[in-house]
């Protein structure tokens, strides 16, 4: 498509991400309100959310382009899912905010942190779709592996690696 759309992409691409970080830890948050039947005020807050993502989208796409719509979709994306649910969500399950704020987040940022920091000790340049699939395989992996090794407690991790190694002894 050319470096002219490249550059656009990316930069949507940047902005979308920062919303998305804000929303992706709380999907928890809607399984729960589901199976705790408090499914109607998830659905009036996405609801509410869409709609203010289409009044803020046609306020600032004839300024800002398609950048002014990202930011018109993470506005109410990270309010909704940063504010919004987070508050709703620990009523049900009466819960500290910030606690849970601090629980739902801290994994994912670390996470997120650590990436950041192996794309900047190790820049890469995808010139084909299969090497993007190999990236990105390769990025979930280490993402999934972490994520599995950090959000075990010690116990059942413990008890994994003790498996780990008595299958692996038993090959010998």
């Amino acid at each position: 498509m050319g470096p002219a759309i490249a550059g656009q992409s990316f930069a949507v691409l940047q902005i979308l991400v920062v919303g998305y970080a804000f929303a992706l830890p709380q999907l928890v948050a809607h399984g729960i309100l589901k199976g705790t039947s408090r499914h109607r005020v998830l659905a009036y807050a996405l609801v509410t959310q869409a709609a203010v993502n289409i009044g803020l989208s046609v306020a600032l796409v004839d300024k800002y382009g398609i950048e002014g719509v990202s930011v018109a979709t993470i506005i109410p994306l990270v309010l909704t899912h940063f504010i919004v649910l987070p508050i709703y969500t620990c009523g049900v399950l009466e819960l500290p905010f910030w606690k849970y704020l601090r629980d739902s987040y801290s994994l994912p940022a670390a996470l997120s942190l650590l990436l950041v920091a192996l794309a900047g000790a190790f820049p890469l340049s995808v010139s084909s779709y299969a090497q993007l699939i190999g990236y990105s395989a390769a990025v979930a992996g280490i993402v999934f592996s972490l994520a599995f090794m950090l959000a075990l407690n010690k116990d059942p991790f413990g008890r994994l690696m003790g498996f780990l190694s008595r299958t692996g002894r038993s090959r010998d």
